[in-house]
């Protein structure tokens, strides 16, 4: 289990970033996963991004990489994106239920994280994360980046607390 959390502020994105990067690789990723979530795919929904992207997104976060970390990341990337659909909302959790191999499926209660991402970006008002280019920002410390693109710790821990019991 890997876990960025929210206290290292004083780290840079790379820091935490050439801790993670053994997680996975995007030859790892299957095609129905990438059809959906990868933007190189004509079919992919809002806030797709890329694998290096989505880490980055999951250390902004200070979010793992258990399954329901895994939905709320993508929920709040998905959130943070303005165009994205109701439409797109209710075809990822179909998709991601039925349509993706069966380890990379997600439960009823990882779907409800997913939700809670979607909203947690959309209190907050954060950028579309699906937009950054997180290599220019390799260098800045977690805590002036997390500002930079309103990401709220304080509320994420409030959420992430309620949610996410020790």
């Amino acid at each position: 289990m890997w876990n960025p959390g929210l206290n290292n502020d004083h780290l840079t994105l790379r820091e935490v970033y050439d801790d993670f990067i053994d997680r996975y690789h995007q030859e790892d990723i299957p095609w129905q996963v990438k059809w959906v979530e990868n933007p190189h795919y004509k079919l992919a929904l809002s806030g797709a991004v890329d694998l290096y992207t989505h880490d980055c997104i999951h250390i902004l976060l200070g979010r793992g990489d258990r399954p329901d970390e895994e939905t709320f990341v993508i929920g709040a990337t998905m959130g943070s994106d303005p165009n994205l659909k109701a439409w797109e909302i209710k075809a990822y959790r179909w998709l991601s239920r039925y349509f993706y191999p069966d380890e990379y499926k997600f439960s009823y209660q990882d779907l409800f994280m997913f939700n809670i991402g979607i909203y947690t970006a959309r209190a907050m008002g954060i950028t579309n994360l699906s937009e950054i280019h997180f290599k220019k920002y390799e260098h800045c410390e977690l805590g002036e980046l997390r500002k930079k693109l309103w990401v709220n710790s304080d509320l994420l821990k409030a959420v992430y607390s309620r949610h996410y019991p020790s």
